[in-house]
């Protein structure tokens, strides 16, 4: 799987995403690994709304994601976030 905390999906690569996730599976159909990402709603380096901008991209390119906002947090990871993420490796 693959676990994210306070990122984004960049501007330039929304509108091909679901072409490159495809791509890097060399023409092989195979499921998509399930991704954690965790967002404080605080964050001023990368901004809440940026990191929810890219969700719908990678939900329609077929990733599942498992998408939670932590209010007041920022650019950092906090204990309930770091919890979450625990929970989910195990």
């Amino acid at each position: 799987g693959v676990a994210s905390l306070s990122g984004w999906v960049p501007h330039y690569a929304r509108e091909d995403a679901a072409e490159v996730i495809a791509a890097s599976a060399g023409g092989v159909q195979r499921p998509l690994p399930p991704m954690l990402w965790g967002h404080g709603e605080a964050d001023p380096t990368v901004t809440f709304e940026a990191a929810k901008a890219g969700l719908p991209v990678l939900q329609a390119a077929g990733v599942e994601v498992d998408f939670k906002s932590f209010p007041g947090l920022g650019h950092s990871a906090g204990e309930d976030e770091l919890e979450w993420l625990a929970e989910w490796l195990q």
